[in-house]
């Protein structure tokens, strides 16, 4: 399966890997595993940097707030890639979850032909955008070394325009993200049909929505719609509005938990706990 293969269907795909145990924004193991079991082929993960600087699945960065939130509180001076990688996440929630590397997303890619993978790169956004991305492509390049032929099941996705002229240097990506929302945002662009021609005009082949805002806009949607572009939106269960969804061409809905039983329901209802206690510290 490749990447331009979903343009003209729906399917669900795991946000951070997918919640598991009434946790969220996991990016582990287990929720890869679990969430696979199901048949989910499409992923979201999220990158971000190490105090070493290397690369770790975790959302949205490897600090102290972050790591409180994953409940893990003994921490050292400096959060290196190797500490990360030794640690059991959610210890007091669940039996303790598996942390992963840009290695190990690379790994399931060429162990998996038929899943593809979204890197949220969101942390490069902020702050000298071009150099960060620069050094992750990089880095994904050497993992990613001889086997070109994940390239067309690899999504990058980009917030700027310094990301996208990181990404237009390497020119092995193949698919390049543009978060509509953060973008128009970001860069001032006020009007959907000038962002549609920069996106094309730019190499973009997927786009994703926060489902939230897409409501708000059903101007953006009637315009996104028909532009031939894979499209993403970030969403929480997949309980609610998928024929809306279909309706304005949506390919992929991205899920935090996907209910499947009615057992479902209190890891759902945990989840929704996990995040209400977040949030309000």
């Amino acid at each position: 399966m490749k990447v331009q293969d979903l343009v003209g269907q729906y399917h669900y795909g795991m946000r951070a890997l997918g919640a598991i145990s009434g946790t969220y924004h996991t990016n582990t193991l287990e929720g890869y595993r679990h969430w696979g079991s199901k048949g989910i082929r499409f992923w979201e993960t999220d990158v971000a940097v190490s105090a070493d600087g290397r690369y770790v699945m975790i959302g949205h960065f490897l600090d102290r707030e972050t790591m409180r939130r994953m409940e893990i509180t003994d921490l050292p001076d400096e959060l290196t890639h190797d500490w990360y990688m030794r640690q059991k996440l959610f210890p007091r929630s669940t039996k303790g979850l598996t942390p992963l590397s840009l290695e190990d997303i690379v790994r399931f890619a060429l162990d998996e032909p038929e899943q593809c993978f979204m890197l949220d790169m969101y942390p490069f956004s902020l702050g000298d955008s071009l150099q960060k991305t620069t050094d992750f492509l990089r880095c994904l390049t050497d993992c990613v070394g001889i086997h070109a032929e994940l390239y067309d099941r690899i999504i990058v996705e980009a917030y700027n325009q310094e990301m996208l002229q990181a990404l237009h240097a390497f020119s092995q990506i193949r698919n390049i993200q543009l978060s509509v929302s953060h973008f128009m945002e970001n860069e001032g662009v006020r009007d959907i049909r000038a962002f549609v021609d920069f996106a094309r005009e730019n190499g973009v082949t997927v786009i994703s929505y926060e489902w939230r805002y897409a409501r708000e806009h059903i101007d953006h949607l009637e315009v996104l719609r028909d532009c031939g572009f894979l499209f993403v939106s970030r969403s929480v269960t997949n309980c609610f509005e998928n024929g809306k969804k279909k309706k304005y061409g949506v390919n992929i809905a991205l899920l935090d938990y996907y209910v499947t039983k009615p057992t479902d329901l209190f890891a759902l209802a945990r989840l929704f706990v996990s995040r209400i206690q977040q949030k309000h510290g």
